[in-house]
């Protein structure tokens, strides 16, 4: 379902962008870019534009389609996960004549608007089976996926598998930056919990979505929660990083510590 949703909606953005695509790069950000899951950083869901409108968007073709292939030839190398969702839930983004995607697999794809053709694509590689073994989290890379990712300042941000946050160069798809091992809490053997401090359950390293940028302070925000809503639910959290080194600044966790943490 959710994959038919996008890939209609990756379609339509096909059309919409190459009718109107000259006179679309004359118009302000707002009205010609769709940067983020909900369009803008305060997730609105508006983009005010009226070129397509009640009056002419019966006049819309179709103009182009891209074929999202199987993980099993995607080329991603994600060893010892149980499964992959196929496909993509994400909504496109379009940024000046581009469409990115990313489907489940964390594999991110840029597209030309106009035309469709493959500009580049970003393979994630990830070994969960070195993360179990060095990480007291359960297995929530079962069935991995994920929810969106969003342009800020010429990057494409993703959350990706392992607690891990990757940002794009939004032109060549290079990683411009990294940041490791999020919910990773020293000692791992603590007698506090699995990892993070107090906590009785386990994270999901497998991140849904992208992080915000407070660019005012320079300090990503990123946030995890539990694996599941039963026993394994570690304590979700909100964390804030310096943008340039990855610092942990601060985190917020949204339940209180479970017992003495002594």
């Amino acid at each position: 379902m959710h994959f038919s949703k996008y890939f209609i909606s990756l379609f339509t953005i096909g059309m919409l962008l190459s009718t109107v695509q000259l006179e679309a790069q004359q118009l302000p950000r707002e009205q010609r870019n769709w940067e983020y899951i909900n369009h803008d950083a305060f997730g609105t869901n508006y983009n005010p534009q009226t070129q397509i409108n009640k009056r002419n968007v019966q006049s819309l073709e179709l103009k182009w389609t891209y074929q999202i292939l199987p993980v099993s030839q995607q080329g991603a190398q994600l060893l010892g996960f149980p499964s992959i969702a196929e496909g993509s839930m994400s909504p496109p983004l379009v940024v000046d004549g581009i469409v990115y995607i990313v489907l489940n697999s964390k594999m991110v794809i840029a597209l030309d608007a106009k035309t469709g053709k493959e500009i580049w694509r970003h393979v994630t590689n990830f070994d969960s089976r070195n993360i179990e073994n060095s990480y007291p989290l359960l297995a929530a890379y079962a069935l991995g996926h994920t929810h969106g990712i969003y342009y800020i300042d010429g990057k494409i941000w993703l959350n990706d598998f392992g607690c891990r946050i990757r940002a794009l160069d939004a032109k060549t798809g290079s990683v411009a930056r990294t940041y490791e091992d999020l919910c990773k809490e020293i000692p791992l053997n603590s007698v506090r919990g699995f990892g993070i401090p107090t906590n009785s359950g386990y994270y999901a390293g497998g991140g849904s979505h992208p992080p915000s940028l407070y660019k005012k302070e320079n300090i990503v925000i990123w946030g995890v929660g539990g694996a599941s809503e039963g026993t394994w639910g570690g304590r979700a959290y909100e964390q804030g990083m310096d943008a340039e080194t990855g610092k942990v600044l601060w985190r917020f966790f949204y339940a209180p510590p479970c017992g003495d943490p002594a």
